[in-house]
Formats: C-alpha cells, structure tokens, sequence
C-alpha cells in the first residue's frame, strides 16, 4: 500500500477527459471499501480511480440500498489515523472545516468540487459541481453529502438534518436524528445540512502526534507574538484572521496588531514564521509528500508554500529537503 503522502501526492493525476481517471485520496476509497463490507486495506495498490470509485458506490446501492451511501461516513475510522483526516477534523466551527475542504480540493485538483451556496449559524446550503469533465453522478453526491454529515457530527454540530432542496420529487428531507430516509435517486448535489447546536470536540487521538508536535521558535522576548504563534500553531491547517486570533487571546484585533507592531512583528510575520516552522519540522519525515506538508500548514496551493518557503530559507521545501537529509 502506498502511505497517505503518495496518495495525497498522485491525487493530482488524471489520465481521462471526462475525469474518470482522476485519483482519489486514499481515504476516501478506504471509506467507500468500508461502506460496502470490504477491508479498507483490500483495495489496489495505490489510490483509485473516480472510476474505481463509482463501481464501489454502485454496489454499495445494490447491497445495502441509498440510504447507505449517506450513512458511508460513520465510516471515516477507516481513514483515522491519515493526517488529512486530522487536520480537517481539527475545527472549531463548521465554517472553519468547510474552508479546509475546499483548499484540500484545490490541492488535489479535483474535478468535482462544493460551492457554499448559503452558510448560517446552524445552517449550510451546498452544492455538488464539477469544474471539469462529467458532473458528479447522484451516488458520488450522496456520498460526499454522507462524508460532510460525518464531519459535522464529529466537530460538535448536534442534531444534524438534511434536505436536498433540488430533488426530482420536490424538496425532500432526508437525514435526522442519525438516520437517513426516503434518499431519491435524482436531485442529489444540492444539500441543505442544519444542526441546532455546536460544542467543539477537539480530543482527537493521534493529533499532536501527527499535528501539533512542531518545535516552536523562541519567542520569549515577544510575549504577544508567542501567544498568538501558539493560537495559529493550534490549527495550521486553518486559515487564520486577525480577529480570530485576537478572540482567543481575549483581546480586540487591533490591540493585538499594536502589540504585535511594538515587538516589531506583524500578525501576517506571525502566521508565516509558524507555518514555515511546521512545513520545515514536517519535511524531515520522508514519507510526507510536499503537497501534503503545504495543506497540513495551511498554505494556499503547493506554488505558495514554494514562495514563501524560499523567501525564508533561501530554498525551495524540495531544495531544503535535499540540504537538510
């Protein structure tokens, strides 16, 4: 089996024009595998294929029925201990995993990706599109909907709900109190996800071991922007505000923009030099691809992590990576 780096790494790969061939992170088919009754370790050495792919979530349909394909996501242990896993479920509000979702889609070039139709307190409206190639089949969309009902749930969102609001029949509910019901089998991409209350979850086993175990640098003679490198370091993999960093230090953004401009720091240096920090911790262990590193510390797309790599060590993650062995 290929580890999770490679997987995350060969995602960006696809030999079709109708996105067919695309690779999926492993994760994903381990937990279609798991879905249907397999072994998520029984599958092809390496990830699959979005056609690889819809053939498991086809069976799926015709062993255990629609509904299975939005219960698939109880079965996200099967991807635990991968760090992309961790990492999305490092949030501490619904709005901070969906951010993470779509720059992990981005880093994998998928075709298929979910828009943000509409986000309130204890509601969000998305929508199931592809970018490219052939639109997302309506077992593709179940299934995604059924992986995001699982995240949400285990970020703290209680008493998750579900409608598709598109449905061939009308608008139909679907999904409450942890069961899925009436699935049609058209109309599928459009999801409304409601919940009536959020209680951050954060013991994840296994998260400062892949995570958060990143030496930070000394920051003792400045106060202010060591506690505000301890915020970011908290969740790399989450694109900070100033805002949000300021409510965690119980202070208003702008007085922590003064502090920080009196250590002769700005928040933006704050969040660099902890990112930079992480990915060169991270690019000690062969076994994590640069793609994967770059998500985990919460850069943009692989071309950011390479710019803002070299312009604080002179080198690109690769060339550093080479040096440093």
């Amino acid at each position: 089996m290929h580890d999770a780096a490679t997987r995350l790494k060969d995602c960006a790969i696809d030999r079709s024009a109708d996105g067919s061939g695309e690779l999926l992170h492993g994760g994903v088919a381990a937990i279609a595998r798991a879905a249907l009754g397999d072994d998520p370790a029984s599958g092809p050495d390496g990830p699959a294929t979005r056609r690889d792919q819809a053939r498991v979530l086809r069976a799926i349909v015709d062993r255990h029925g629609r509904e299975a394909l939005l219960r698939a996501g109880a079965r996200l242990d099967a991807a635990s201990g991968d760090p992309i896993v961790l990492a999305l479920l490092n949030s501490d509000a619904p709005d901070v995993l969906l951010d993470k979702v779509a720059r992990l889609n981005r880093y994998l070039h998928s075709s298929h990706r979910h828009r943000v139709v509409h986000l309130a307190e204890h509601e969000v409206e998305l929508e199931h599109v592809a970018v490219r190639g052939a639109p997302p089949t309506a077992e593709e969309s179940l299934f995604v909907c059924g992986l995001y009902l699982e995240l949400l749930a285990r970020i703290g969102c209680g008493d998750l709900t579900c409608a598709f609001p598109s449905a061939s029949t009308g608008p139909a509910d679907v999904y409450a109190a942890g069961h899925p019901h009436d699935v049609p089998g058209r109309g599928t991409s459009r999801w409304r996800i409601g919940w009536s209350s959020f209680q951050p979850v954060r013991v994840l086993p296994g998260l400062d071991e892949a995570l958060l175990r990143h030496p930070p640098r000394d920051l003792s003679a400045d106060p202010t922007a060591a506690l505000a490198a301890a915020v970011v370091a908290g969740d790399l993999a989450r694109s900070w505000k100033v805002g949000a960093v300021a409510e965690r230090l119980a202070m208003s953004p702008r007085t922590l923009q003064r502090r920080l401009t009196a250590e002769g720091r700005s928040f933006t240096d704050v969040v660099r030099e902890a990112r930079v920090d992480a990915a060169q911790d991270l690019l000690r262990d062969p076994g994590r691809s640069v793609t994967e590193i770059g998500f985990l510390t919460g850069f943009s797309d692989t071309a950011h992590l390479s710019r803002t790599f070299k312009a604080a060590t002179g080198a690109t993650p690769t060339e550093w990576r080479a040096r440093t062995r």
